[in-house]
């Protein structure tokens, strides 16, 4: 099991961490580009693939929020794309924790959010795990922009 979550680590001493449950792609791309941000060796080595049945958002609706459930077009169930990190809790202890990267929402979910989960298609999850497949803009980039048609 992982825990839901990232921690920004601050400075040598600072007890505050940011937490951080998404990650957005550009945020992704330009941290490519400073070996020494947190998301580098991550993003090399420890891609993930989340199994879902679908997502929520919550549209406000005549003054209250109603639940809209996303699912992926002809997938009972798909993949979030992520991955993980050893964060070390308050106790000294390490827990592996992952984090569910966001892109650009596509024409279906920007009425209700403009963001979305990245989903990796069937025929692209090797390719996702592969660490052979550096985690370069490029690489990254198909990824990011090949995402399929929901049903809700």
């Amino acid at each position: 099991l992982w825990g839901w979550w990232f921690f920004r680590q601050g400075t040598k001493g600072q007890k505050v961490k940011q937490l951080i449950i998404n990650s957005r792609d550009n945020t992704i791309l330009n941290e490519l580009e400073n070996p020494k941000k947190i998301y580098q060796k991550s993003l090399s080595s420890r891609r993930v693939l989340i199994r879902a049945k679908g997502f929520f958002e919550w549209p406000v609706v005549d003054g209250r929020k109603e639940k809209k459930i996303f699912k992926v077009e002809d997938q009972e169930i798909f993949s979030f794309g992520g991955f993980t990190t050893l964060c070390q809790e308050a106790d000294g202890k390490y827990i592996e924790t992952c984090v569910i990267i966001t892109v650009a929402a596509q024409d279906q979910m920007r009425p209700f959010h403009d963001r979305q989960p990245l989903i990796i298609s069937r025929d692209s999850e090797e390719a996702w795990l592969d660490i052979k497949n550096q985690a370069t803009a490029n690489n990254l980039e198909q990824f990011f922009k090949n995402q399929p048609k929901f049903r809700t």
